[in-house]
């Protein structure tokens, strides 16, 4: 599995640039709020539809009728243009806008959104962008000698960049702590430095701080005696320093809201130069190439469709932070974060195998889901991707050993689980086999669970395709998840979170998905029921364990409207 680094330069489709209303404000899923999309040229998703709809005994008017070809992937302009329009047609004629907060796509309805393609004037738009680019990287490099000027030189080592070999191309991050080094080696000379010729390389200081970092780098560069008056010169031209600072910083939340519009990225690009220097306008042309390119646009259907209810000229490139997801809760449901919707899939191998799945959950949910939780971790220590996510197993099994009543088996071997040693999986989290399903646990009707890697769920249909989705939903699984392409280690909701939300019995998995998805318009969904909740009559963990807990309470205030902790 390929690890990415996620940063807020990740994606221009953060919870800032769509100006979208916020999330319903009190869940509890009921069966009157759940709309069931089926594909008109399916028979099999007809009948899926209509079991479910009779078996959850939703409204008839919740049904809701799609019409595109029967195959797994879609290109984009035919979800956006076709596949969204329906959709939202048929909700207003029903007049259930407002009122579902969950769609369930079935069977023959599209699983995977193929990449938005770059218009011809895009394409020229990311070439100028691009000589913008080599150009204000150069314009960095240069930075170095220029700090190395500032102050007296005497012993102090060059910090100069070595010359470039014929074709090289420093890496971006090389030179930024080049510069950084160069920067941090003035600022010590001069603060040595005393009388005029202080001032006179303060000055120079602070002349090259804002071409690089712009007035952010000027405001962390000038500082006031702590006794100064307040009347004090350089007290009031920081604070005006402040003041611009903040006005430059609304401008650009304004802008960043017209990012499709090629006026407005060109404003915004000299508005980070002010802001944040050469450093803020290098980090906004890459966004801004990112986006016009279209880099990894491709996307999960359901995912997707969880913005279905904002404006769909919104980036697609890459992801979407999900503003509801319980860590990142309550920081990006601040200011204009976008309207979400859950979204779930009943899906599978067989027509056959989603009609058991239906039923299966409601026959598990009356007398409650009995077993183990087998976590299968891989002891891994290191502090990149890999290990972090490990430790999350890890941190999952421990905390659930600690404040539950479900048995917990934890594994941190590099190998698989083998099924003979593993009975009566009711609950399960791993990885890593690369698209090969092992029976690494014997497994009980009605378990919830997932394998962590890649390309899972590339297809639910494809009579050979041994990936870990289809592979657990052929084994009786009513919940699990996967990406339709390579997701990074991120995507996948932490076990240490979705597990004990959804052992309380106060959620439905359909509630839990929402809350721990990490992120939006993405390649991962969810397979199930939203409306199962297996342990609703046996909870294996207390809600006052939950609330203690400070992200998992967080999951009261979203999905319930509570106010919990300070």
């Amino acid at each position: 599995m390929v690890l990415k680094r996620l940063t807020v330069w990740g994606r221009i489709v953060g919870v800032e640039v769509l100006v979208m209303g916020m999330a319903r404000g009190v869940w509890g899923l009921t069966p009157e709020e759940v709309g069931v999309i089926y594909n008109t040229r399916s028979e099999a998703s007809q009948k899926i539809a209509r079991h479910y709809q009779e078996a959850r005994k939703i409204p008839e008017e919740n049904l809701i009728p799609l019409t595109v070809e029967p195959e797994e992937s879609i290109d984009e302009a035919t979800y956006r243009k076709t596949v969204v329009p329906q959709i939202l047609r048929s909700l207003a004629d029903r007049k259930l806008e407002g009122s579902i907060k969950c769609l369930v796509t079935t069977y023959d309805v599209p699983l995977k959104i193929g990449p938005q393609k770059p218009t011809e004037d895009e394409q020229k738009e990311v070439g100028a962008y691009r000589n913008e680019y080599r150009s204000l990287v150069a314009e960095l490099e240069g930075a170095v000698g220029k700090y190395d000027a500032i102050g007296p030189q005497g012993e102090s080592p060059a910090t100069s960049l070595p010359a470039k070999k014929p074709g090289e191309q420093r890496k971006l991050n090389d030179i930024l702590a080049e510069v950084i080094h160069a920067a941090q080696g003035a600022a010590k000379r001069v603060e040595a430095m005393t009388g005029p010729e202080r001032a006179l390389a303060m000055g120079d200081l602070v002349k090259e701080q804002d071409a690089i970092w712009g007035l952010s780098g000027v405001l962390r560069t000038i500082h006031v005696r702590a006794d100064a008056d307040e009347s004090d010169k350089g007290r009031q031209q920081l604070e005006d320093y402040r003041s611009e600072l903040q006005a430059l910083e609304d401008e650009a939340g304004k802008l960043e809201e017209k990012i499709g519009e090629a006026p407005a990225r060109q404003k915004l690009t000299t508005l980070r130069r002010k802001s944040d220097g050469v450093v803020g306008q290098i980090q906004q042309v890459e966004m801004i190439i990112a986006l016009l390119s279209m880099e990894e646009s491709d996307a999960c259907f359901d995912s997707e469709l969880m913005l279905l209810e904002n404006d769909q000229n919104y980036p697609r490139a890459k992801w979407a932070y999900n503003p509801l997801q319980v860590e990142q809760y309550p920081t990006m449901s601040k200011g204009h974060p976008p309207k979400v919707l859950m979204v779930t899939r009943l899906d599978g191998p067989t027509v056959e195998g989603v009609i058991e799945m239906i039923d299966t959950t409601i026959k598990v949910e009356q007398k409650g889901l009995d077993g183990k939780m087998y976590v299968d971790a891989r002891g891994l220590k290191g502090s990149d991707g890999y290990g972090i996510f490990d430790s999350h197993l890890r941190q999952a099994a421990e905390y659930l050993k600690d404040n539950s009543t479900m048995p917990v088996i934890l594994d941190n071997q590099e190998g698989l689980l083998k099924a003979e040693d593993c009975p009566d999986a009711a609950l399960y989290v791993g990885w890593y086999a690369l698209k090969h399903y092992q029976d690494s646990c014997q497994w009980v009707p009605g378990a919830v669970g997932y394998h962590i890697a890649s390309y899972e769920m590339t297809t639910l249909h494809g009579a050979h395709f041994t990936g870990w989705v289809p592979g657990l939903l052929k084994h009786g699984f009513c919940g699990t998840l996967g990406p339709v392409a390579e997701p990074y280690v991120n995507a996948f909701p932490k076990p240490n979170l979705f597990f004990p939300l959804l052992l309380s019995g106060e959620f439905t998995q359909g509630e839990v998905w929402l809350v721990t998805a990490p992120m939006l318009s993405w390649r991962v969904g969810y397979i199930g029921d939203p409306l199962y909740n297996p342990f609703k009559v046996k909870p294996r963990i207390t809600v006052e364990k939950l609330k203690a807990h400070p992200a998992l309470r967080n999951a009261f205030v979203i999905l319930r409207g509570e106010k919990v902790g300070e």
